[in-house]
């Protein structure tokens, strides 16, 4: 997933010409979720969130637990 975020924010930065700050704040949320995914049930053997796992029901935990 680490690669996917990379890439994301690559995407942003570059093509999309996000300020900073927007950069930033986004990239942390997008962080943030990646914990909370290895931190629970949506992982693979080394605490690597499965992309393919991720649904709109682990969206909505992910958003209530902030």
């Amino acid at each position: 997933m680490k690669d996917l975020i990379d890439l994301y924010e690559q995407y942003l930065y570059g093509e999309k010409n996000v300020s900073p700050h927007t950069l930033r704040n986004y990239m942390r949320e997008i962080r943030e979720l990646e914990t909370f995914l290895a931190e629970n049930e949506l992982c693979l053997t080394g605490k690597k969130p499965d992309v393919k796992k991720i649904d709109k029901r682990a969206l909505r935990r992910f958003l209530s637990h902030n």
